[in-house]
C-alpha cells in the first residue's frame, strides 16, 4: 500500500471513529455480516501498519484493539501488536506477542529478529541468542542475523564466537562494517587485536 493510500485510510477510519455509534450511516460491523467484518479487519490492519511507518505506536495499538475477533487475522494482527509495543518500549509485553507469531508463521524473520531485540533489552541475553539461532536455522544466509549474533555476543563475554559471526557477516554483506563504529555493543572488543584485524580485512576487501 502507498503513501497516499495510507493516509486516506487514517483519515477514513478516524472520521469513522469520531461518528456517533448511533448515526444511521456507519457501517454495520455485525459478525452477521463476515464479509464486512474481513474488510474492516483488513483496513484496520493496514491503517495500523501505516501508523507504525509514520512512528505512531499508540495509534497503531489503538486500532488494533478495534479489531473483532483478531484470531481471523493470523500472524498479522499478532506481530503488528509485538511491533507496536516495542516501539513503545513495553518490551516484556511484545515478548509474547512475538513468541505466538512465531508458533503461527516459524520462519517470520521479523519476529526472530524483534523478539531477540526485546529480549537483549530486558537483559536476557541468552534468550536472545537463542532467538537468534532459530531464526539463522529458517535463514542460514541472512546477514543481519549473523551481523547481531555477534553483537549479542560481544555484550556476553564470548569473544571468539562474536569475532566468528561479526567475520562471516561482514564477508556475506561488507556494507555492515558502516555500523559498526556506532555499535555500542562492540565497545568492550573495540581495541582487542583480532576485532580490528577482522574489521579491517573485511573494509580492505570491501574498498
Amino acid at each position: 500500500m502507498g503513501w497516499t493510500a495510507i493516509l486516506n485510510e487514517l483519515v477514513k477510519l478516524e472520521m469513522l471513529s469520531l461518528a456517533s455509534p448511533n448515526h444511521q450511516n456507519l457501517p454495520s460491523v455485525s459478525f452477521e455480516m463476515p464479509e464486512k467484518n474481513s474488510t474492516f479487519r483488513r483496513r484496520r490492519l493496514e491503517t495500523a501498519r501505516g501508523y507504525l511507518i509514520l512512528g505512531m505506536p499508540r495509534n497503531a495499538l489503538k486500532e488494533l484493539r478495534r479489531i473483532q475477533h483478531p484470531e481471523l487475522c493470523g500472524y498479522d494482527s499478532l506481530l503488528l501488536q509485538a511491533e507496536a509495543l516495542r516501539d513503545l518500549c513495553q518490551f516484556e509485553e511484545a515478548i509474547p506477542y512475538f513468541e505466538k507469531t512465531l508458533e503461527l508463521n516459524p520462519a517470520n524473520l521479523q519476529a526472530h529478529l524483534g523478539l531477540a531485540w526485546c529480549f537483549k533489552r530486558v537483559n536476557r541475553l541468552t534468550k536472545a541468542i537463542s532467538a537468534l539461532e532459530r531464526a539463522r536455522e529458517y535463514h542460514p544466509e541472512e546477514p543481519i542475523v549473523i551481523y547481531n549474533l555477534a553483537c549479542y555476543f560481544s555484550l556476553l563475554g564470548d569473544k571468539p564466537k562474536a569475532i566468528e559471526c561479526l567475520g562471516r557477516s561482514l564477508r556475506m554483506e561488507p556494507q555492515l562494517r558502516e555500523l559498526i563504529s556506532e555499535e555500542e555493543d562492540f565497545d568492550q572488543l573495540r581495541t582487542d587485536p583480532d576485532f580490528q584485524f577482522v574489521t579491517q580485512t573485511v573494509k580492505q576487501i570491501g574498498d
